[in-house]
């Protein structure tokens, strides 16, 4: 069985989807630390203005992440769906993203990962990809106290659920134990992203923004266009 690990992120870019197909189990890493660096709360997106940063306002906590709550005295979602609505609702395919998406960020969510699920879920259909789901906040309890952190997290999380194959990304290869999943019996598979260049509003292209980028502006050729590069490389460090 292929896994692949990463935290729960607001609806996210293109990579992130192209990850999620290549495995058998996508596990979300829900319980680790918040971060304020990372993008389980951001978001790039293409305005009339330029590149603009969405961002859920979830304070400065250094808790679980599946415990992370969006700010509710705070219009943040109303905010969202607007910028995406005025930068967005000229493309050919608007009409196709925007029933959900208005239903996702008009609702109150209690969970900040609970929303972003709710639009990984959404995104992962129309772009055909079944790969379930697994948080990590649902495994046994007193697995996850002997967990840790980091790479040796990851490979104990592989061994419980009986992976071969733990795929991972680039950026991994400074932390990877990979000596330690050799002994386990476990391949360790690095993917790399070719970004695909599909047709933007404005001038130039621009990689890395929300995969609603390539929804609204591709629709039904998203799953071709994001699936279809010859240039993604896969790099498998044998057991």
């Amino acid at each position: 069985m292929r896994i692949a690990i990463h935290q729960p992120n607001y609806l996210p870019w293109c990579g992130y989807f192209y990850k999620m197909a290549q495995v058998d189990l996508f596990v979300i890493l829900d319980d680790c630390s918040f971060t304020k660096s990372g993008v389980t709360h951001r978001v790039r997106i293409r305005t009339p203005h330029g590149i603009s940063w969405l961002t859920v306002p979830v304070g400065k906590r250094e808790v679980p992440i599946s415990v992370l709550s969006p700010d509710p005295s705070q219009d943040w979602g109303i905010r969202h769906w607007n910028i995406i609505k005025n930068s967005y609702s000229n493309s050919t395919f608007w009409s196709e993203v925007a029933p959900w998406l208005k239903l996702l960020l008009k609702s109150r969510w209690q969970r900040l990962v609970d929303l972003n699920l709710k639009g990984i879920g959404e995104v992962a259909g129309l772009l055909g990809i079944s790969t379930p789901l697994l948080r990590t906040s649902a495994l046994p309890k007193e697995l996850r106290c002997t967990l840790g952190s980091g790479s040796l997290r990851n490979l104990k999380i592989c061994q419980y659920l009986g992976a071969t194959t733990y795929v991972s990304g680039q950026g991994a290869r400074d932390y990877n134990e990979e000596q330690a999943f050799a002994a386990a019996g476990i391949s360790l598979e690095y993917i790399s992203f070719d970004h695909p260049v599909y047709p933007q509003a404005g001038e130039g292209f621009v990689p890395g923004l929300s995969v609603l980028d390539l929804l609204v502006n591709c629709g039904p050729q998203s799953k071709r266009i994001l699936f279809s590069s010859t240039s993604k490389q896969i790099e498998t460090e044998e057991v």
